[in-house]
Order: C-alpha cells, then sequence, then structure tokens
C-alpha cells in the first residue's frame, strides 16, 4: 500500500511539473519559417498553432524557439498566434510577422532575417530594431528612442513612428526611413540610405 502510495505522490509531482511548464509565460521569442502574429492579451498567455506541418519547440534560458523541421519549399508554412501581456524579444527568420493592434510595452527588441517581413504597431519607451538579409519592417506608433541597425539589403519604413530620439546605422545597401526630433547617432555608407522625416509640425 506504502508502494502504491508513493507512485501515486510521484505521478502527481510530476503532473503538476509539466502544467508548471506548460503555464510559463515567455516574453522572449525566436520564430522560423511561420506567420507571427502578436496579440496584447492582459493576463493571458497563449499560443495557437495553425499549420499541418511538424514543429520543434526548444526554451534557451527565458527564450521559447519555434520553428518548422521541413526547412524545404516555400515560407512561411503555417500560422501562430501569441497571445501575451508582455513581450520584450521577438526574433523571426524566413517568417512574416504582424501586429494588428497597437502594443504598449516599456522596451522592445526586434530582429528580422533572412527575407522576413513585419508589420508593427507600437507605443514604447525604447524600441530596438535589426533588420538584416532583405529582411522589411514597418513600423507606425511613438516611441521615445529608436535604436536601429540596418544592413545586407534589409528596409526599415519607421516614418510613421514618432520618436523623440534616434540612433541609426544603415550599411551594405541598406535604406532605413525614420522620424524623430534628435539623432543622437548616425552611420550610413555610400551603399545605404538614411532619411529622418522629422517636421515640427508634427
Amino acid at each position: 500500500m506504502k508502494k502504491v502510495h508513493s507512485i501515486l505522490i510521484l505521478f502527481l509531482f510530476f503532473s503538476l511539473c509539466v502544467q508548471a511548464q506548460n503555464a510559463k509565460k515567455y516574453t522572449c521569442f525566436e520564430i522560423s519559417g511561420l506567420r507571427t502574429t502578436i496579440i496584447q492579451s492582459p493576463d493571458e498567455f497563449k499560443i495557437e498553432e495553425k499549420t499541418s506541418v511538424e514543429l520543434k519547440r526548444e526554451v534557451h534560458g527565458d527564450t521559447l524557439s519555434i520553428s518548422i523541421i521541413d526547412e524545404r519549399g516555400q515560407f512561411p508554412k503555417g500560422d501562430i498566434i501569441i497571445h501575451t501581456d508582455s513581450i520584450k524579444y521577438l526574433s523571426i527568420s524566413e517568417s512574416v510577422s504582424v501586429c494588428p493592434d497597437t502594443i504598449h510595452v516599456d522596451s522592445l527588441n526586434l530582429k528580422l532575417e533572412l527575407a522576413s517581413r513585419g508589420e508593427l504597431k507600437i507605443s514604447a519607451n525604447c524600441l530596438k530594431v535589426e533588420v538584416n538579409t532583405c529582411s522589411r519592417l514597418a513600423v507606425e506608433g511613438k516611441a521615445n528612442l529608436l535604436d536601429s541597425n540596418i544592413n545586407s539589403i534589409g528596409f526599415l519604413d519607421a516614418k510613421h513612428l514618432i520618436s523623440q530620439q534616434a540612433k541609426v546605422r544603415s550599411v551594405e545597401y541598406g535604406t532605413l526611413l525614420y522620424n524623430a526630433k534628435e539623432t543622437l547617432y548616425k552611420d550610413v555608407d555610400d551603399k545605404s540610405k538614411l532619411s529622418n522625416s522629422y517636421s515640427q509640425e508634427e
């Protein structure tokens, strides 16, 4: 009887551990090969997967990585919808990312690679953006600081992101269009484009 009781206790402990792992709220994500929609939902964390392909999930520290196993063919190969009350980091590769509604955060680090596409509506204290390898990102909203690094034919359209301050870098055929009252740092090579559309009327 004691043996059965011990087994039941161990099973219950294991079940609680699994439930705790599934219920963990992640604020950092790495997505590969999928169309990703971010929906800010107060007091809720949920990931919906709408794809017929097999996915691989990994956890690296506080970062949840979701990628497709079969990398052949065209991308994206399915959809995931992330419902979360907070997001701090999002990296997408061979993917599309959209935020249909404005997300409100203190700080967000966003990275696009390998011909990814993104659309973002945001209100933030600090937005850090890196756009690489033929990726494109359009951003609108407000930020106290825009910190952006564009390279390898990356394209950032932040004309409709009203920023108080900006740190901007565009190299290796990058294009960076921004709208900031004050530019704290600027680096552009002769192969790239950098343009500030700030107007005193705004």
